[in-house]
């Protein structure tokens, strides 16, 4: 006992005394990245007890999301030493209050870990007993302590155990007999995988002293707003990836499996992982090694793997890798600059009888981040749109919706292609300043119709654009409310030396030509839709401290076209949608959605047999959400003849291609715009 207490003392005291050394950091990155903040900041926010009060809440919702790490008596004694000292302890640069939540944090890994470790040996008990409690994130609370932080490991891998079997078979019979043959050795293979996501924290880069260190920072920079965090290296490269349109990469994209491994899901064609040949799809990651960097992939993150794949240092790494069919084997690997996949855009036609629409999905608004001039999404979609002219469209449909956004250049480039010239947006700075961004070039790209598909994730540079084209009458938007967000971020560096890592600061408001802002509420579409989304709380009006709406005087007068009279186009849509048996489901499927899963609050018996219909119940809602689709669409869907020639030479994105077309055609919201521009251009 006296050994054990021993090493206890030891170990801690190496962690204080180690801590304190990288207090010094920690204190210059929190430093930096407040000056930073209150100097470039749109709406920067005094140091005071109202920030103290909000950090402190962002950062134990960062620590321990789901509220099942710390204990209420844990919270109680962090609430009572820091609720309303923090902004005290930023003033006098004084950063030793981390330490405790470190501390904490390792404490309550250990207790979880302890707690799973026990069960191997102890029964599940199914006899209905024990209680399942489900209810809204919001409504989520602390376990009072310890003891009943381990009923909650002992129900959690109950209810995981049969909810696994439930998906594997259908039938409860079935079930129950799995679980009485197998269920020891399924039981201590959950125990694993849970053992194994726990020490995640502890095992990514820096350990959980760094990962507690990046959650302050991040809910001291979310107070401001939704929008401005704190970035380590990784993360700005994730960021800048999102929005680029080339990349220094391997080509490979990783996923974790049900076993809790890290699969390689994809290899890019032409990239080097696919010019090598030497790993497949389905080849589980072992080892990576990049100069004196290595990285063990056992009870890691997939995103750890991701960063380190991305890392600008790791320009030659070393993959270990078992084969689908069970050998070990080592590639290396160095990094070739491709086209980011996800960001690319290719045209299609939209045919009948009568009429040929342009389709065009933009992912995103990614553009060159190498050159202050390079080319982005809005030079792909010239090209593309030169491509559709030679099939002699009749109008273009342009898909937004999931585009969060991205680079607000791209997004005046891309309204001034189809306005002959004026205003596209004002923005104001922190500083009050307000200016009017015009479109860049004179003349116009294509003079036909055009109909902007949205939803409840089109952000941002989508919304700039969308609101753009709406207000100048040169398109109609249909679908759903759009998410609200108006600001613009720029990422800077917190030192000279970039050692202490980023941030990326709301700087600006944008607005539209009218002098009006969608930020908070979003873009109404001229033309509504009914979304399996409706009425969820999703979008920028429900994030924490985001910015409020407002307005700015206009300076500058659009010469805008005649007003699309939408009336007609809205009664026609509306007749087909009321008769339509798959946009019937769509709102069926909403109100499930909400009361099943989002809002579901409920309490039973711990029992196979409920257990068994619970999730067999929600097994049923997801497949109900795969088979929203047409069956048979108003149009065809058809390549460009650029397309297909160049499909001819290239297998692997013919066969990427056929899947697309394939989406298309069986995607709702596509075929009714197609109507809904059919009869525009029939009016």
């Amino acid at each position: 006992m006296l050994k054990n207490i021993l090493f206890f003392f030891f170990v801690f005291v190496f962690s204080f005394s180690n801590y304190g050394q990288k207090n010094e950091a920690f204190c210059k990155e929190m430093e930096a990245l407040s000056l930073l903040v209150d100097e470039l900041h749109y709406q920067a926010k005094p140091i005071d007890d109202s920030l103290s009060t909000a950090v402190f809440h962002l950062f134990l919702e960062n620590l321990d999301e789901n509220k099942r790490l710390f204990n209420q008596e844990q919270v109680n004694k962090f609430k009572e030493q820091d609720y309303l000292q923090l902004d005290d302890y930023l003033k006098a640069n004084d950063c030793s209050f981390l330490n405790k939540y470190v501390v904490e944090l390792e404490k309550s890994i250990a207790h979880a870990q302890k707690s799973l470790e026990a069960l191997r040996t102890v029964p599940l008990d199914f006899s209905g007993n024990l209680k399942l409690s489900f209810s809204p994130k919001e409504k989520h609370h602390y376990s009072k302590n310890k003891d009943s932080q381990t009923t909650y490991w002992k129900k959690k891998i109950s209810y995981e155990l049969i909810a696994n079997l439930t998906e594997e078979d259908s039938l409860l019979t079935q079930v129950e007999k799995t679980l009485k043959e197998e269920g020891q050795e399924l039981k201590n293979k959950l125990i694993d995988q849970q053992l194994c996501l726990l020490s995640e924290t502890t095992n990514q880069f820096g350990g959980i002293q760094k990962f507690v260190e990046k959650q302050f920072l991040n809910a001291f920079a979310n107070y401001q707003d939704p929008h401005t965090t704190y970035l380590d290296r990784s993360d700005k490269v994730s960021f800048e990836t999102y929005i680029s349109s080339n990349q220094a990469t391997f080509g490979i994209y990783t996923t974790k499996n049900k076993e809790g491994e890290i699969e390689i899901a994809q290899i890019v064609p032409g990239s080097s992982a696919f010019k090598n040949s030497e790993l497949e799809e389905g080849d589980i990651l072992k080892n990576l090694l990049s100069q004196n960097d290595e990285l063990l992939v056992s009870c890691v993150s997939n995103q750890e793997v991701i960063n380190f794949m991305n890392n600008e240092n790791h320009h030659q790494t070393t993959f270990k890798v078992k084969k689908k069919n069970g050998p070990i084997k080592t590639v290396k690997l160095t990094k070739t600059v491709i086209k980011v996949e996800e960001n690319s855009t290719r045209a299609y036609t939209l045919n009948n009888e009568n009429k040929r629409i342009g389709y065009l999905k933009i992912p995103s608004f990614y553009t060159d981040l190498e050159s202050p001039n390079g080319l982005g999404v809005a030079n792909d979609v010239a090209k593309e749109i030169f491509k559709l002219q030679q099939e002699n469209i009749d109008g273009l449909i342009l898909d937004l919706r999931n585009n969060g956004g991205g680079s607000m250049k791209e997004a005046i480039t891309l309204s001034g292609m189809f306005i002959d010239k004026g205003p596209i947006s004002i923005v104001k700075t922190h500083k009050g300043r307000v200016s009017t961004l015009r479109d860049p070039y004179r003349g116009k790209v294509l003079d036909k119709p055009i109909l902007i598909l949205v939803n409840q994730f089109s952000a941002s540079a989508s919304e700039l654009f969308a609101g753009a084209m709406q207000d100048y009458h040169r398109a109609i938007v249909v679908g759903s409310p759009t998410f609200g967000k108006s600001t613009v971020q720029s990422i800077f560096p917190l030192d000279e030396n970039e050692k202490l890592g980023f941030s990326k600061i709301t700087i600006q408001k944008f607005y539209g030509i009218n002098g009006t802002t969608h930020q908070f509420k979003g873009i109404q579409p001229d033309i509504i839709l009914p979304s399996i989304y409706d009425d969820i709380e999703r979008g920028e009006r429900f994030l924490p401290y985001a910015l409020n709406s407002d307005s700015v005087e206009v300076t500058l007068q659009p010469l805008k076209l005649k007003k699309i009279n939408t009336s007609p186009l809205k009664e026609k849509s509306a007749n087909r949608i009321n008769s339509n048996q798959t946009f019937d489901k769509v709102k069926k499927l909403n109100g499930k959605f909400k009361s099943e899963y989002l809002t579901k609050e409920t309490e039973y018996a711990l029992t196979v047999e409920n257990i068994y219909k619970d999730v067999e119940a929600f097994q049923h809602l997801l497949n109900e959400f795969s088979e929203v689709k047409t069956e048979k669409p108003d149009f065809s869907v058809e390549n460009t003849s650029s397309t297909k020639n160049i499909l001819i030479f290239n297998k692997d994105d013919k066969e990427l291609n056929e899947k697309i077309v394939q989406s298309i055609a069986e995607d709702i919201y596509i075929e009714e715009a197609f109507l809904i521009i059919t009869d525009l251009l029939n009016n």
